[in-house]
């Protein structure tokens, strides 16, 4: 009889084991999707590669990074960077359920290139997830956009030159009841076609408090894209912007924020079309690159490795019970003592 129960105990012990080793699945990185993105070498010789995702998943994800490399045309990885969502600059903390947002990649050429990158050593450029996290906490969604415009800028000359800047203008809003800080807008300018070819931001200190009721005004620019003489596959056609405050930072069951005001025809279309120039770059990059590493390994960190690990869990429980059904069965049970003082009286 205890035999038996010694053998119950192992197979309890070891598919506990086995369920303690399944990954939490808490980086969800299959609900942030890259929506479209672009790269170029800009006037300082390094590629830029800039882009747009999307939470497709119920709750809020912070933080979101997107990771990216750039590859020769034998595959080798040149070189791989990652920035949290949003820009350098200006990252977002949190990212509401169906909200998007731009993310700015900057990859500085070799050290041994003097002009920038070679022209000739890029064949193309990969983008994905790396990391999405939910969380119960949110940011404060009640600063808005209450009026924007554009402009192209036209002075040439002197420190404020700004000739081609493709330049937004307006004001928000808090609409709320709490007084938001370090309020940011985010800009996500599209082509024709309604692919990524350039973000902008303004500074976290250019709208540092705002009270309820209270509005402020806001200008920020294109990054790198200056509009004189690019090609009209290239240039800035419409934009989108989104608003953050750093703080409050809410919790609890978070409200769904819809998504910031967008221009007449700036829905992005979901593709990658790696491959357009600024003015003033000696060569761009160019590529017939249609892949979707972006979005096929957005998946990558989260659902498919639990997946595995439960298949794995599963198959061995199966295995570990066999076993021990097999055992118990083929043990041949010991003489009782009473069948030994039977055995010696006869």
């Amino acid at each position: 009889m205890r035999q038996p129960i010694v053998y119950l105990l192992i197979v309890i012990t070891l598919m506990s084991l086995c369920l303690v080793s399944i990954p939490k699945a808490s980086c969800q990185t299959q609900n942030v999707k890259i929506v479209s993105y672009n790269y170029y070498l800009d006037n300082a010789g390094f590629i830029d590669i800039v882009g747009e995702v999307q939470n497709t998943g119920p709750n809020y994800e912070s933080p979101v990074v997107v990771a990216g490399s750039v590859f020769d045309s034998s595959g080798n990885d040149l070189q791989d960077n990652s920035v949290q969502i949003g820009t350098d600059i200006a990252p977002v903390t949190y990212l509401a359920p169906g909200q998007k947002a731009p993310f700015y990649l900057e990859f500085a050429p070799p050290q041994a290139a003097t002009d920038g990158w070679p022209s000739e050593d890029v064949d193309h450029v990969s983008v994905f997830v790396y990391l999405a996290n939910a969380t119960q906490s949110y940011s404060y969604s009640d600063v808005q956009v209450a009026s924007k415009s554009s402009s192209i800028g036209t002075n040439p000359n002197g420190d404020d030159a700004d000739m081609g800047v493709y330049w937004v203008t307006g004001t928000v809003q808090n609409t709320g009841s709490q007084t938001a800080q370090n309020v940011t807008v985010l800009a996500t300018f599209y082509n024709s076609t309604g692919n990524v070819v350039a973000v902008g931001s303004t500074d976290t200190l250019t709208i540092a408090s705002l009270d309820p009721s209270k509005s402020a005004s806001f200008k920020l620019g294109a990054f790198d894209i200056n509009q004189t003489g690019l090609p009209v596959s290239e240039k800035i056609a419409s934009y989108s912007l989104m608003v953050e405050s750093l703080s409050p930072i809410l919790q609890s069951s978070a409200p769904i924020v819809t998504p910031a005001a967008t221009t007449p025809g700036s829905s992005p279309a979901p593709t990658n079309t790696p491959g357009q120039s600024t003015s003033g770059a000696s060569s761009s990059p160019t590529s017939s690159d249609s892949s979707s590493v972006g979005s096929n390994n957005s998946t990558s960190g989260g659902m498919s490795s639990t997946v595995i690990a439960v298949i794995a869990v599963v198959v061995i429980a199966i295995i570990v019970v066999l076993g021990a059904f097999i055992v118990l069965r083929t043990h041949k049970p010991g003489e009782t003592t009473k069948e030994k003082i039977k055995r010696n009286r006869s």
